[in-house]
């Protein structure tokens, strides 16, 4: 069962590869807010740049 949702998801996924990179950029972006919120910034500032 576990196996057939995983293989949907990997067929979704290839698909829609651009769309999965974009989310995944909104996601770091909503990390990096987070981290900024929590006063974790000079890290992330160190570690992108």
């Amino acid at each position: 069962m576990i196996r057939i949702v995983l293989q949907i998801l990997q067929n979704i996924i290839s698909k829609n590869e651009v769309l999965f990179k974009i989310g995944g950029l909104f996601n770091l972006l909503i990390l990096f807010v987070l981290f900024n919120l929590l006063g974790v910034g000079d890290f992330f500032q160190v570690f992108f740049c």
